[in-house]
Order: structure tokens, then C-alpha cells, then sequence
């Protein structure tokens, strides 16, 4: 048997420099020719990055002498070489994200730190996915160096190029922080502007991680795991996250306090270590084993992200963290979104997250995003399931089976896998249902199934925070970029190229909240702008519209048998045994996770 192909990289970091340099040795493949490509999505995206773009100065070096390459495809550099001989490589990767991310999926160089995604910034050998491959940083001696590899002798050693791909680097000025859960051991990462005090951001990060892995009643798809927590400086708003097999790399707001880091922030948390079990592990046909050359389609993002989003509430309550009450606002958040979404009757879940390859949008497809459905999916099902089994059964033993048949066998799903999982796990046949919330286009049945857990329902009307404006990326002032249609910017007449100077009264900051918020307005009041346009400040002024929302809350009289789907939602051997009351019906518009869309320089959500 021939020798195993072997790539050794060695990535150079300077502070400050607009790129890093990539240097890499290639040894034991067939030839004549070796064709190495970078890919062409990362997982975790789903979108084309076209990373190609900011890869440049492209040299091979085969028997100590420079070869001409070949260009077969955006993609691909092609090196000619004889059969067992070192074919040496090296060129510049151009550090695209900015001190906003700090990096999440992308290159970063700063001043003090810098971070590369392998799948931005390290080829694989086509051809050989058995390849293994090493990676050693060179940077200035004051510089640490994570990623979730081991390493040995400064080199981190990755078995294949997947293993690699999902493992992200961070690089400079960093703090560590360890702890342990169940046996294994975990490690935060924490760059940036951090106000959150280390027994926070250990204590909520522990129990998230103690609540997932309790749910899979001890089994974990990794032998330990790495929390990369970015806190750019200069960053305001809420940030992203990206997930990957046995760590994750969260962006959030230099202003996070250990008073709000546990509100939303820590939800980024519980979605991306939830996804180790789900979409890592427990992952359909399509994505895996992967093919990074081209998009990997499925049907299936419905269960990879949507239950993903519907357990982070789940682990956010079971872990102490949240209330029910927090969550419930949370689903109510969705529930309202799902209303409005211009495919909900028109779209199955299935179809909704094929369009993301073309838009990279979660709800590019026919206006439904396939994280709300599925959550809402996911929810209902849970229900449903307590209900009819009394409680002996829930979502949670479905998603044990599909860790035992899938996950734990590295055996990816076929589509409908999950309909005969429900029935294998919990006795019951849902295909009904599923054939009708997953694949059919019938309207979420939650009038019917949310009052089997004492959940009540009301449509009421409440002040619509929305202005309806964007603004260019800019640092200094908040220029507008648009104005949306039939919004109540649209009925003051903003027009593109104001810059808001100040609402009621009060100068504009951005915030990262609804410019409309706060203020205790009221539908049909008058809010009055004032603009600088043309070099002259003017005011605008418009009234408060309406907007009609779905309010949950929980029905304290509801009976024994609703009572307990309700406390069974919520319960954990850990930290909630007792679940609390809800109270009044609650309503509070608390971000739902909808993805990061990213592209070469440019961060939405």
C-alpha cells in the first residue's frame, strides 16, 4: 500500500498586516499531477464564499524547482510533479474581516490578535480524503495560540481535511479559562474587550454545557471542547457565531455586563454547542461525508437548524439560566415571525432552506425561514408527544435515537429518517403531522396543540417599533441607505442620504435596538426626526403605527394533565427541577437566532 498523502502547513501572522502567508509541503501522492483547491462553502454556511478572490501570489516548488501552475477551475491550482516527490507551495490570503468580528469565518490580522478559518485559508488535496495534515503558526513570540487540535511539538495534527476545516484558529493576546463537564474537559477563549467576569462567563457556559450533554444522558460526539469568544473593542451590537465539531467562535458586543450576558448572548451558546450533537454529528446525507467543491444541498435544514434553535431554549431553562417564562417569550417571537413570513402557506419546510445556496438567507425560499419553522416544528411536536404519551415520552428520546442510529455511527440520515425515529422512540405514528408541518405546506396547527400545555393565545395590537430605515455601514454617521415601503419612515419622508440627527428630541445613537423602542409610545402617537439633509437640518414627522402580534402566556388554572406537559418542557435533573410559574401572558420581543450571513466583508443578520 502506498504511503498516506501528508500536507504540513505553516501559517505566518505579522500584526497589522493586510494578509497572512501560507506556506505548505505535500508527500506520498501518486501524481503526475497534484491539484490542491481551497473550498468552495464552509460548514456551518450555507452559501458559495468565493474565497478564491483573496487568495494571491500562488507558487509551487517541485524538485527544487518552480513549476508553472494550472488554473483548472476558480477553485483549483494544479502543480505538475513525478510520483513520491515533495511538492512545496506557498501564497498570501488576504485579511478580509475587520476589528467589528475580530474573525469568525474569514482571515483577521490586528494589532494584537489575529484569526483564520482553515477552510478560508488552507487548501485540501482533491482527490485524497484521507490526506492528514499538520499546522504550525508562526507569529511574534509574545503571541498564544488556540484551536481545538491537538498539538504536539507546536504542531496541531487534524486526521483529515474535515476535522480540520472544522477547527478554527485564534491567535495573539488571549485568556483561558477551564472547566470540566462530565468527564470532559472544556476550554473558553476569551480576545477582546471583555466587561463579563470569568465566574460568569465559566458558570453559564457550564451549565449550558452540563444541561446538553445531561439531555444525551452523557454521550458526547467530542473528548473535549473549545468556546472561542470574540469581544471586539469598538463592537455595540449583538454579534454572530458559527459552529463547529468540537468548538464554536461567538462575536459578541463589547458591551455585554454579567447582567445581560446571560439574556441573550448566552442563547448563541446553547444553539452552537447543541449543534455538536446536531449537524456535527446527527447530520443528513449531503452534509457528509462533505464535498467542499460544491454546494451540499439538503432537505433537511429544517431539523439540522430549526430543532437546533428550538433547544436552545430548552438547554437555556433546563440549565437555570432562563425562566419559562424567558423562553416562552422567545417561541412567542417566533410564532409571530412565522405569521408574517410570506411563504407560511405556500412553502413546505423541506423546500425552505434550498434557496440559501443562491441568497445565503435563511428565508430566501419561498419567505419562510427554515430555523423558525423547524423550531416551531420542534416545539409542537414536543408537545404533542408529552401529551399523548402522558408524559412517558418526549422530542428528547427522538433525538437519542437519532444520536444511537446516526450520530454516535457516524451514519448520516436519509431524508424522512426523522418520521420513522418518531415512531421507533416514542410509540406513536405522527406522520400526519409530519407529512403536513414537514413536508406539506398546512398552516402550524398552534391553536389546537399549545392549550395541551396550558399555553394561552391572544392576538392583540402593540406599537410597532419598526422605522424602516437601513443605514451605510459607516462608522461616523448614520447615513441612510434606504427606506422601506409603507413603514413610518416612508410616512415622514426620509429619503436616502439623510442622516438622522436625533428622534424626540434625543440625539441618535446606534444601539443595535429598534430606533423606535423605549420612549413608552403609543400606537398613533407622533414621533418627530430631525435630519440633516442638503447641509440643512429639517424635521420630519410621522405617527406610531400598529402591529398585530400573538401574545403567549401560561394559563395558571390549566389542568393537571396540561400543568405537567408544561413542567415537563422545562424539568432537568441539574438545575430546574421545579420549574416556575409563568404568570400573565408575556410578550417579549427577544431576538430569535436566525443565522449569520456573512459574506468577504460584510456582516448581517
Amino acid at each position: 500500500a502506498r504511503a498516506a498523502v501528508r500536507v504540513d502547513y505553516t501559517v505566518s501572522i505579522s500584526p497589522n498586516e493586510p494578509a497572512i502567508q501560507v506556506a505548505g509541503t505535500i508527500t506520498g501522492f501518486d501524481g503526475p499531477n497534484v491539484s490542491v483547491a481551497i473550498p468552495v462553502w464552509i460548514p456551518g454556511y450555507y452559501v458559495r464564499i468565493n474565497q478564491y478572490r483573496f487568495i494571491s501570489n500562488f507558487e509551487a516548488i517541485a524538485d527544487g524547482k518552480t513549476v508553472e501552475v494550472g488554473r483548472p477551475d476558480s477553485d483549483t491550482w494544479s502543480i505538475p510533479a513525478e510520483k513520491g516527490r515533495e511538492i512545496r507551495f506557498e501564497y498570501s490570503v488576504e485579511a478580509w474581516e475587520k476589528d467589528d468580528t475580530m474573525g469568525l469565518m474569514g482571515v483577521y490580522v490586528g494589532r494584537e490578535s489575529a484569526f483564520f478559518h482553515p477552510g478560508s485559508a488552507l487548501m485540501y488535496v482533491k482527490g485524497e480524503p484521507k490526506a492528514t495534515y499538520t499546522v504550525r503558526i508562526k507569529a511574534p513570540d509574545s503571541w498564544d495560540t488556540a484551536a481545538p487540535l491537538p498539538s504536539i511539538d507546536g504542531k496541531y495534527r487534524a486526521p483529515d481535511y474535515e476535522t480540520l476545516v472544522d477547527s478554527p484558529f485564534r491567535v495573539g493576546a488571549m485568556r483561558r479559562l477551564t472547566f470540566s463537564a462530565r468527564g470532559k474537559p472544556c476550554e473558553i477563549i476569551v480576545v477582546g474587550k471583555c466587561r463579563v467576569s470569568d465566574e460568569v462567563l465559566k458558570e453559564i457556559t457550564r451549565k449550558i454545557t452540563l444541561s446538553a450533554i445531561e439531555l444525551f444522558h452523557g454521550a458526547t460526539p467530542f473528548d473535549r471542547y473549545q468556546f472561542q469568544y470574540q469581544f471586539p473593542p469598538d463592537r455595540q451590537q449583538q454579534g454572530y457565531a458559527l459552529e463547529h465539531r468540537s468548538s464554536m467562535s461567538c462575536v459578541f458586543s463589547s458591551l455585554e455586563t454579567d447582567t445581560s450576558f446571560p439574556k441573550v448572548a448566552a442563547t448563541y451558546v446553547a444553539h452552537e454547542l447543541f449543534h455538536a450533537w446536531n449537524v456535527k454529528a446527527i447530520r443528513p446525507v449531503g452534509l457528509g461525508p462533505l464535498d467542499f467543491s460544491k454546494e451540499a444541498e439538503t432537505g433537511s435544514l429544517w431539523f439540522a437548524e430549526g430543532f437546533t434553535q428550538y433547544y436552545q431554549y430548552i438547554l437555556m431553562v433546563r440549565s437555570g439560566i432562563w425562566t419559562p417564562r424567558e423562553a416562552l417569550a422567545g417561541l412567542a417571537r417566533m410564532v409571530n415571525d412565522y405569521r408574517l413570513s410570506a411563504g407560511r402557506l405556500t412553502t413546505s419546510a423541506e423546500q425552505a432552506g434550498k434557496g440559501v445556496w443562491i441568497t445565503g438567507d435563511s428565508s430566501s425560499s419561498g419567505g419562510t425561514s427554515y430555523y423558525t419553522k423547524g423550531a416551531l416544528i420542534a416545539w409542537l411536536l414536543d408537545l404533542e408527544i408529552r401529551a399523548r404519551t402522558k408524559g412517558e415520552k418526549s422530542l428528547d428520546d427522538a433525538m437519542r435515537r437519532m444520536w444511537d442510529l446516526h450520530g454516535a455511527k457516524d451514519q448520516p440520515y436519509p431524508p424522512h429518517a426523522f418520521r420513522d425515529v418518531l415512531k421507533s422512540s416514542t410509540g406513536l405514528n405522527l406522520d400526519e403531522s409530519y407529512n403536513e408541518w414537514v413536508s406539506g405546506t398546512a398552516d402550524l396547527p398552534f391553536d389546537t396543540v399549545l392549550p395541551k400545555a396550558g399555553i394561552t393565545i391572544e392576538d392583540i395590537t402593540v406599537p410597532d417599533d419598526y422605522l424602516g430605515v437601513s443605514f451605510l455601514p459607516s462608522d461616523r454617521q448614520p447615513i441612510v441607505r434606504d427606506v422601506s415601503p409603507n413603514s413610518v419612515a416612508w410616512d415622514a419622508c426620509f429619503e436616502v442620504g439623510d442622516v438622522l440627527i436625533s428622534v424626540d428630541g434625543k440625539a441618535y445613537r446606534r444601539t443595535g435596538k429598534p430606533i423606535l423602542s423605549g420612549g413608552n409610545r403609543q400606537v398613533g402617537d407622533e414621533v418627530r426626526f430631525v435630519v440633516k439633509r442638503d447641509d440643512e437640518e429639517i424635521t420630519l414627522t410621522a405617527n406610531i403605527r400598529g402591529r398585530a402580534i400573538t401574545r403567549l402566556g401560561f394559563d395558571e388554572s390549566a389542568l393537571p394533565e396540561a400543568r405537567a406537559v408544561w413542567d415537563g418542557l422545562w424539568e432537568s435533573d441539574l438545575f430546574q427541577k421545579k420549574p416556575k410559574t409563568v404568570g400573565a401572558p408575556y410578550y417579549l420581543p427577544l431576538p430569535a437566532f436566525g443565522g449569520a450571513t456573512l459574506r468577504a466583508g460584510t456582516l448581517r443578520s
